[in-house]
């Protein structure tokens, strides 16, 4: 059963008491609480040792999205060392083919800036890059600012111990 369908399930059992008119009717409604209250106690244990799980499972998958970023960045370290590498042993030759691979040599310009404030603006551009400062607005709101396009919001976060 879902846990909605048992909390109104708990909910109709209490209105069930409160609308019982003599001792029968009490005990009976009292004894389908405990009855429910049982459901409702295995079903919210239930839900939490899945909620457990979804967040252990969570923090494993950033663990290993950790460890295989690092294995990435080691790799690609690896990768271009040994191009380095390959290229030192292979450069004197000028070409090497076997049929299946070629390397071949080509030279190119590339811009090294070696002192940016020497640079002439015409060859700058500006970045903008606009960020709301949430502290910031959050201790603006709370002293009592209106601030068009924003509010706090009374929210609830459950805590599970």
């Amino acid at each position: 059963m879902q846990l909605y369908k048992i909390s109104d399930e708990y909910q109709q059992a209490l209105e069930a008491y409160q609308l019982a008119e003599d001792d029968q009717s009490q005990q009976e409604a009292l004894a389908n609480i405990s009855k429910v209250e049982g459901k409702l106690d295995a079903k919210i244990e239930a839900c939490l040792a899945y909620l457990k799980n979804l967040e252990a499972e969570t923090d494993a998958i950033s663990n290993e999205i950790k460890r295989l970023q690092a294995r990435k960045k080691t790799s690609e370290a690896k990768a271009e060392s040994f191009r380095s590498y390959l290229q030192t042993c292979v450069e004197s030759l000028g070409k090497w083919s076997n049929g299946v691979f070629t390397i071949s040599f080509r030279n190119y310009k590339s811009v090294v800036i070696d002192n940016e404030e020497l640079i002439d603006p015409c060859y700058k551009k500006e970045v903008w890059k606009i960020e709301i400062d949430k502290k910031e607005l959050e201790a603006a709101l709370r002293t009592g600012a209106i601030v068009t396009g924003a509010f706090l919001e009374d929210k609830k976060s459950m805590v599970i111990r």
